[in-house]
């Protein structure tokens, strides 16, 4: 009596390889949402710096109705000036 399972494996799925997600695809309110989480100075050094896109969505009055300023406040006002061109 032979026996009727297969011994073959099973292929699993190929996963597919993905480059690093392009952040200009989402949409201008979902990156305004992520960039309102950063802090003032994170905001006002490093996150209007990486792209026109981002600098555009980051001197928009809608993302400074309310600023929680730290210890460092003037240099953060000076550059929130500077970023609105006040």
């Amino acid at each position: 009596m032979s026996s009727s399972s297969s011994s073959t494996p099973v292929k699993k799925p190929k996963l597919e390889i993905t480059t690093n997600p392009n952040w200009l695809e989402l949409p201008r309110d979902i990156t305004s949402n992520i960039l309102q989480r950063l802090g003032a100075v994170e905001i006002l050094k490093n996150a209007r710096n990486v792209c026109p896109y981002w600098w555009n969505i980051c001197k928009d009055p809608s993302m400074w109705r309310e600023i929680h300023i730290g210890g460092c406040w003037k240099e953060v006002l000076d550059r929130w000036r500077k970023c609105l061109n006040i």
